[in-house]
């Protein structure tokens, strides 16, 4: 079984290690499927003079096979371009969450 209890504490991790502020993480919706968790964690970072949001996605699923799917999802837009590209920063994350329910769901 994995260590769902790391894999929580750990979620943040990126932005922690860029100094990020204002970080946010949360549970991303999931069926009831056990062995599976998804989280993810938004925050502010600068980098070259620049203000840079980040959102870091973690989808994890153990099967009782031994076998087991992992998607690491980062996203790091300048910070002035955030609301121009919600939509787009929206779709992309569906997308990959909802390429992660097909998966479990067999």
């Amino acid at each position: 079984m994995l260590p769902f209890d790391v894999i929580r504490d750990e979620a943040d991790r990126t932005l922690r290690d860029l100094r990020a502020t204002g970080i946010n993480t949360q549970d991303v919706a999931l069926p009831p499927v056990p062995g599976t968790i998804a989280l993810r964690s938004s925050g502010y970072f600068n980098t070259a003079g620049l203000q840079a949001w980040a959102q870091h996605s973690t989808y994890v699923a153990n099967y009782d096979n031994g076998r087991g799917l992992l998607i690491l999802h980062g996203l790091f837009i300048e910070s002035r371009s955030l609301e121009r590209l919600r939509d787009n920063i929206i779709a992309l994350s569906d997308a990959v969450h909802h390429a992660f329910l097909t998966a479990i769901a067999g």
